[in-house]
């Protein structure tokens, strides 16, 4: 029996070795083909196919293995002088032994028996596998089954970082190459350099907390999987201090430098004074981050610093303790009032507290309240803000520097963890509120005076807690002399090239126009703007998609065709919940800060909510370019371009298909429309109310005529005298963006309305008409022109 077995083999050496060995691996190339397609089929794990490819492998490696063998021992025979199995002394074929068929049939034999013997081990371990594990673990089911599809959703939303996070939980559980198709979809590679080589790197995710960071490395650093949502990093190196960056992907490939620890001050986060080439570099330009000053000239910064904080109570203290309110050599502009120089004394004399000692306006006996230490300070004028930068040798930041270190065009990011529309101020960086470059709330808690003039006025940025989130990008002023107790400090140092300095401390006017100087354009003109915001009356196809309910109201959410290109229009139904019958309805159309929110849900319904106390609908259609319906247009107040010409139009047809949609509604009583426009809304209210006839009465928020230029068709000045239903206007005495004087009261005058049917009020505030005068004077208003509600 051995001997006809190394008879087979030698056999195999001498006529079919290289026959079967191809053959072999043909075969093992189907098998595994075939092991791949079932595994994706049945979500096996890649386990079964490394499985299969070994045992082939060992399969292949007997086969050659008893190849060679079978080579050594017949060449052993031959030289011990014996005839080679099979063959007699002659060379002919032994009797005995196998011919060239049968020992070619033996070879065959031979790898089949391997093969099927290595099939049948396979099928066996794999039947153990199945019913050892009884199936798919339970992390293979959750990756299939609900982890998987989450993440496509993700994708789909633009969710970056959920979607990251997701995925790597899902790489961590459960090996699957469905994931590995998915990497690509929502993460960049991304190269990251420091000029100090070695610098550690940590990542955390953009508004978390700090220490949630994990470590990615030491530059320079190339990371292939980088979330393309917001992202902190946190560079580290010895003899440097730690510095912080936000930004995009894109915005981590130019190289990061690190201050070496004390230069500038600790206290200080440096910026890089210009701009990259993909932000429109090197000069800083308004036109990217604030609507009103676009008029303002560009111009090249150096590298400077900004306060990381806003200046705290415990800091201000210091200077009061020092004597600052009695020392001169601080105080070196000219304090005036009006057009009158104010003495030292006199002028100090108005620099007090609530019990007349020397401090800001909130603060009492030369001490802010008891555990307001890490508050910010705030009641200070902008004198009091530039003796304590030259007392703390700083320096006020200039309008150019703020608004370059705010980063505002991240605004998205940022507004949402920002103390605006609130209650109060909070501990300054406490809420993760961050530029790029590492400065904590630049948006809210307290507005920052800055260096520049606005006429008699100065810039007083950034907004404060009480302001609306849209007036982070907005340079709005005050008199210098203004105490307001939301008036704060952020403090600058200019270190590197200050060539231009002086001139980004130049005065900034707002942009001026004579409306009182202008003529409309002709009827004839005007009819044909008109017909620019008319539109076919297309079914509405209305879709009901979404209802919820607080103690307040009963909110709808319907999709109805918007008028124009096939766009659906999303608008929101408020119905108060105890309130029966046909409602009174207020369209509302709300501020800019609308382009810059991600939902609805972020939105103020400060403006919603006591209308509806009072008894009617609103009607809040979710415009172009707003909420869920961002499509990259930035707004920029009023411009020329025709991209902005087609979104007023649409803006205007948007409106006046929610009324379409609300003549439907038993509930709603469409004779008695109104028209609530709210800053953005109150700018374009002459458009809206000139082409629109259906509303009874207007309420305009803080609205007014813009100085900036635009086209015609599109510029509320050629709209304004057309409009003739009776309209509220609230304004505010200080707002920088409607001014009274040169925006508000021409919009006002301009009106076709009778005069006893407009009024004009006006509160000594900013860009906000404070509670409870708006609510008075809106419910009055509409009470009068509606008629009062139906209890």
């Amino acid at each position: 029996m051995r001997s006809t077995i190394w008879k087979s083999i030698e056999e195999v050496l001498r006529r079919s070795a290289w026959q079967v060995v191809p053959v072999y691996l043909g075969a093992s190339w189907a098998i595994l083909e075939a092991t791949s397609l079932f595994s994706e089929r049945f979500g096996l794990p890649v386990l079964v196919f490394d499985l299969t490819l070994g045992l082939l492998a060992v399969g292949l490696a007997t086969l050659v293995a008893l190849i060679l063998l079978a080579k050594r021992r017949a060449g052993a025979r031959w030289d011990e002088g014996a005839p080679a199995a099979g063959l007699g002394t002659e060379g002919a074929p032994d009797a005995t032994g196998p011919g060239p068929a049968s020992a070619a049939r033996s070879a065959w034999r031979m790898a089949g028996t391997i093969f099927v013997s290595v099939m049948a081990l396979w099928g066996l371990l794999l039947t153990v596998w199945l019913l050892a594990l009884a199936g798919p673990s339970e992390d293979e089911i959750w990756a299939e089954t609900e982890a998987l599809p989450r993440l496509s959703v993700l994708i789909a939303d633009t969710r970056w970082e959920e979607a990251y996070q997701l995925a790597g939980e899902i790489e961590v559980r459960v090996e699957t190459v469905a994931l590995d198709t998915l990497w690509g979809f929502f993460t960049d590679t991304v190269m990251i350099r420091t000029d100090l080589a070695g610098a550690t790197v940590h990542r955390r995710p953009y508004g978390s907390d700090p220490a949630d960071a994990q470590l990615l490395g030491s530059t320079p650093l190339q990371v292939d999987r980088f979330p393309r949502s917001p992202s902190v990093l946190r560079f580290e190196a010895p003899g440097h201090r730690p510095i912080e960056i936000a930004g995009l992907p894109m915005e981590f490939g130019d190289s990061i430098r690190i201050a070496p620890t004390g230069i500038p001050d600790e206290r200080f986060d440096p910026v890089p004074g210009p701009l990259p080439d993909w932000a429109g570099g090197p000069e800083f330009a308004f036109r990217y981050v604030s609507p009103n000053l676009s008029h303002a000239p560009t111009v090249l910064l150096g590298d400077y610093a900004l306060g990381r904080r806003e200046v705290t109570n415990v800091e201000f203290r210091r200077f009061v303790d020092a004597g600052g309110y009695e020392r001169p050599e601080l105080w070196t502009e000219p304090i005036r009032d009006g057009g009158r120089v104010l003495s030292f004394d006199e002028a100090m004399s108005r620099f007090v507290d609530r019990t007349g000692r020397p401090g800001p306006s909130t603060w009492e006996i030369s001490d802010f309240p008891e555990g307001a230490d890490s508050l910010p300070v705030g009641g200070v004028s902008w004198y009091e803000a530039m003796a304590f930068a030259r007392f703390s040798d700083a320096a006020l930041p200039t309008i150019y520097h703020w608004f370059r270190g705010s980063t505002a065009w991240r605004s998205a990011w940022i507004l949402p963890l920002s103390n605006m529309d609130g209650d109060g101020p909070r501990p300054v960086a406490s809420a993760g509120a961050m530029s790029q470059y590492g400065h904590q709330d630049m948006a809210g808690n307290v507005r920052e005076w800055v260096y520049n003039a606005s006429g008699s006025e100065r810039f007083i940025l950034g907004g404060g807690w009480e302001d609306p989130s849209y007036m982070f990008t907005v340079a709005n002023s005050a008199p210098a002399l203004d105490r307001s107790p939301s008036n704060g400090i952020r403090l600058a140092e200019f270190w590197g090239d200050t060539t231009h300095l002086a001139q980004a401390r130049m005065p900034i006017s707002p942009p001026s126009r004579d409306f009182f100087a202008e003529t409309p354009v002709s009827d004839e003109v005007f009819e044909a703007f008109r017909r620019m915001y008319a539109y076919d009356p297309r079914p509405l196809a209305p879709e009901a998609e979404a209802a919820d309910t607080t103690d307040l109201w009963i909110r709808e959410r319907v999709v109805i065709d918007a008028g124009y290109g096939g766009e659906r229009l999303p608008v929101y139904l408020f119905r108060p919940r105890e309130a029966e019958g046909p409602l009174q309805t207020v369209v509302y159309f709300p501020g800019s800060g609308a382009t810059w929110l991600a939902s609805i849900d972020d939105h103020t319904m400060a403006h919603v909510e006591f209308l509806l106390k009072g008894g009617r609908a609103v009607a809040f259609p979710v415009l172009q370019s707003t909420f869920e319906r961002e499509d990259g247009f930035v707004y920029r107040r009023q411009d020329p371009s025709t991209t902005y010409r087609e979104h007023v139009v649409q803006w205007v047809k948007e409106v006046r298909r929610t009324i379409d949609y609300l003549e439907t509604r038993d509930d709603v009583d469409a004779d008695r429309l109104a028209y609530f426009g709210y800053s953005w809304g109150g700018m374009l209210a002459p458009i809206t109310l000139a082409v629109e006839p259906r509303f009874r009465a207007a309420v305009v928020l803080v609205g007014g005529l813009s100085a900036l230029p635009t086209q015609p068709e599109v510029d509320p000045f050629n709209f304004v005298t057309r409009v003739a239903l009776p309209v509220l206007m609230l304004n505010g005495e200080y707002d920088m963006i409607h001014p009274v004087e040169e925006a508000a009261r021409p919009m006002f005058e301009l009106l076709a309305t009778p005069p006893d049917d407009k009024r004009l009020f006006v509160s000594p505030v900013g860009h906000i008409v404070m509670y409870p005068d708006m609510i008075g004077e809106t419910l009055g208003w509409l009470d009068r022109y509606l008629g009062r509600p139906i209890p």
